[in-house]
């Protein structure tokens, strides 16, 4: 749970929707996403007329599109094909689908829930449909590839009953097989408007399995819109008096939890009390086996239902629901002085994002039930509150000496390496602990508090615990105030870019500059990127920063460019992060850029990351193969700090690689960097790819490498990065004095001699 989300819900700071940036800049937090909308009243209505939908789902969009600054176009499509055109990438976003494990492999799901649901079976009058069992032989028309579909075949089989399914592709179809009196009865979730679309249907009390509505979109393409979504829904959902609750109670009728029919089930029962009367003192009093037999049923479907919808229906844990109600009676005792206090662990597995990414959605599954059950071995009261994040109570003691030595215990126990479908995953996880007291209120308080302990012990390293103190919510607090900043600081443009030479070694010509992004902080001045940067990939924000980066790099090389035709040669690098490959639409972003800009492909190098590219390798081999065809340079960046197979590199359109300055610093006197340097150069060398050295701060380090063949470097030594104007100046004399190598630095034969030409790449 992202508590920032929380503080500026109270009020310390807002920005609502990213606007787009001047210039033909592009945000891609203004973007247009194609939403597909099936009619399915109360939830979603679709007007022919106006081309327009409305109902629940798409007046809740509307209001975080609005805040998002989203452009919505809705595309209206049949249920099964709506379905289909996400998981192919037609379509960005599909409101109103019902969570399942075998929707989760095809789909990537938002994690807030937006609405619970069940469904219920209507009977065509004159068709007594009292139990479940009363289905069996039945006509039942039901919604084709629906979630009810599948939950009455389910149902059917643990029942041993055989209904006969008449599958329809829209509900209109449904609606009409009921009062055409082609089937028995019809499958529909809870909040179908029975009496108006289906006049001669009876609702039964007939309840099939509840589920959790929410939005999808396709898989790995808009997980930031994802993430946004369930930012501002929990928003709303933590506000009373927020227009979510408006829209429930307009088109939901309030979303309450079924309750059991009471009354029903007392005519019942007189039924059998009269009979028994009726029977005379001397009859045996026996039960109405049928009866009987409908009570237990009704009783153990409602036990049932309960169960269902406050536990998660992956890892059979406590839900969010539930454990906010658990932590409410815990408060309550100790309001009441019936405890003197216990303790709350907030977890968060820190390395599942990279399992989901690299292995697949389905074995994160199967990591997050091992975590599950490796936690329910400690035997204290653990819920599972969403994604990754899971929250354990200690219900007996108020001790933090104990609390941490069961943290210590969680940690030994979630370090072991589980074994995947041949994969040894080893996840670990950031532990927040906080003791309740009577200072605190609510079970929000307790979850934002041990979520911030959380979030301090994964800022200190990861696999690791720490406890909740008040300077904690302070530092928050301030964090969450940088991250409004940032917000306003991309609205407003207060960004600007400096450029660093990357050298030719041996010339001393500056064959390209790096761009570097840096903040005009109206307060706190001129900002590094690592001061932001972190806070821009946690956010999201690192999408629209990063493409402001790039369209301001790419113009301002094309009108060097033009005015300076000596300049023509130059390359422009730009670092490319995660979140950005992530986006559905990124090689058409870039495409973009290089068309608006008009700067060739071959001046302009894209910098990713080792790890970046060893976490998903399918999709950055498909996205480097269509930017070699546009004959833009691929540069490995930090190369040597990651885990890269060099047999998976050699097969990739890379141009070049960058050492990373950790190898560079203490080259003079480590000899085991000199080795590590030489076997890169040698590897680049073999790949006929080039290499530039980075964090060249003395002459004798530049010397050393000229000497060992390495022909790029960039570094302090040369110059730090500089804004427009100044680079500008220094590129009118595009030459450094550079110190010829000496005769006994490492031998006169250089290790790799490419200079980073290949594929008609200029350097």
């Amino acid at each position: 749970m992202n508590w920032r989300t929380l503080f500026l819900a109270l009020g310390v700071a807002s920005f609502g929707g990213l606007h787009g940036f001047q210039d033909g800049a592009i945000d891609a937090a203004e973007r247009s996403l194609r939403v597909g909308v099936y009619d399915n009243p109360p939830k979603v209505f679709w007007d022919e007329e106006t081309g327009q939908p409305s109902g629940f789902f798409p007046e809740l969009l509307a209001v975080i599109a609005t805040k998002e600054g989203w452009e919505i176009t809705y595309v209206p499509c049949q249920w099964a094909n709506c379905l289909n055109d996400v998981e192919a990438g037609r379509l960005d976003l599909m409101m109103d689908v019902a969570y399942s494990q075998e929707r989760e492999a095809r789909f990537d799901f938002n994690r807030v829930v937006v609405a619970p649901s069940w469904s219920v079976v209507v009977a065509r009058r004159g068709v007594k449909l009292e139990s479940v069992l009363d289905l069996d032989g039945k006509r039942l028309g039901v919604l084709k590839d629906s979630i009810q579909a599948n939950a009455l075949a389910t149902t059917s089989q643990g029942f041993d009953i055989r209904p006969e399914l008449v599958l329809a592709p829209t509900v209109d179809e449904i609606a009409r097989l009921l009062e055409e009196g082609e089937v028995d009865g019809v499958l529909v979730h809870r909040f179908f408007p029975i009496r108006q679309r289906l006049p001669s249907g009876v609702q039964t009390n007939i309840l099939i399995q509840p589920t959790q509505l929410h939005f999808v979109s396709p898989k790995g393409r808009q997980g930031e819109t994802l993430a946004a979504l369930d930012r501002q829904l929990t928003l709303l959902k933590n506000n009373p008096d927020s227009v979510y609750y408006d829209l429930s109670q307009r088109w939901l009728l309030g979303l309450e939890v079924y309750r059991t029919n009471w009354p029903l089930l007392r005519r019942i029962l007189a039924g059998i009390a009269l009979g028994v009367a009726a029977a005379g003192t001397g009859l045996l009093m026996i039960w109405n086996r049928r009866l009987r037999r409908e009570v237990d049923q009704r009783l153990a479907a409602q036990a049932q239902l309960n169960h269902e919808l406050l536990h998660d229906s992956l890892t059979r844990l406590p839900n969010r629901q539930y454990m906010m109600a658990h932590l409410d009676a815990c408060l309550a005792r100790l309001a009441k002085g019936e405890t003197r206090g216990f303790i709350v662990i907030f977890l968060d597995l820190d390395r599942f994002k990279v399992v989901n990414d690299s292995l697949g959605h389905l074995l994160g599954d199967q990591l997050l039930v091992e975590m599950a059950q490796r936690l329910r071995q400690t035997q204290h009261w653990v819920a599972r509150l969403g994604g990754d994040e899971f929250v354990m109570v200690l219900e007996h003691t108020d001790d933090l000496m104990v609390a941490t030595d069961i943290a210590q215990q969680i940690l030994t126990l979630l370090a072991a390496p589980c074994h995947l479908a041949g994969h040894d995953v080893t996840a670990g996880a950031s532990l927040g602990i906080v003791r309740a007291s009577q200072h605190y209120q609510t079970p929000t308080e307790l979850i934002r508090d041990a979520d911030i302990a959380m979030y301090s012990a994964k800022a200190k390293g990861r696999n690791r615990y720490a406890i909740f103190d008040p300077a904690m919510q302070l530092a928050a607090a301030q964090q969450l105030t940088m991250e409004s900043d940032l917000r306003q600081a991309i609205v407003q443009q207060q960004f600007v870019l400096y450029y660093q030479p990357i050298v030719h070694l041996r010339s001393g010509q500056i064959v390209g500059l790096e761009a570097l992004v840096r903040w005009n902080h109206p307060r706190l001045g001129l900002l590094p990127p690592s001061r932001f940067i972190a806070l821009a990939e946690e956010t999201g924000l690192i999408v629209p920063m990063g493409w402001w980066v790039l369209q301001t790099a790419c113009a301002q090389l094309a009108q060097w460019r033009q005015q300076y035709p000596h300049l023509n040669h130059l390359t422009i690098s730009v670092n490319v992060s995660a979140s950005q490959l992530r986006e559905s639409h990124w090689l058409d972003q870039v495409q973009r850029v290089l068309e608006q800009t008009q700067l060739p492909g071959t001046n302009l190098i894209l910098e990713i990351t080792e790890t970046l590219v060893m976490q998903n390798m399918g999709l950055t081999a498909h996205l480097m193969q269509q930017l070699q065809h546009w004959l833009v340079g691929i540069s490995i960046d930090d190369f040597g700090t990651g885990y890269s197979s060099f047999s998976y590199l050699h097969q990739l359109p890379i141009t070049s690689f960058k050492i990373d300055r950790v190898f560079i610093t203490d080259l003079m006197a480590n000899v085991r960097n000199q080795d590590i340097v030489k076997t890169m150069l040698v590897l680049a060398h073999q790949m006929g790819v080039g290499v530039t050295a980075e964090g060249i701060e003395t002459r004798e380090q530049m010397a050393l490498l000229r000497t060992m063949g390495c022909n790029l470097g960039q570094g302090y030594w040369f110059d730090p990065p500089l804004p427009a104007d100044r680079i500008i100046q220094r590129l009118q004399a595009p030459y450094y004095l550079t110190p010829h190598p000496s005769p006994n630095a490492l031998g006169s034969e250089p290790y790799g001699c490419h200079d980073g030409k290949s594929q008609g790449k200029p350097r």
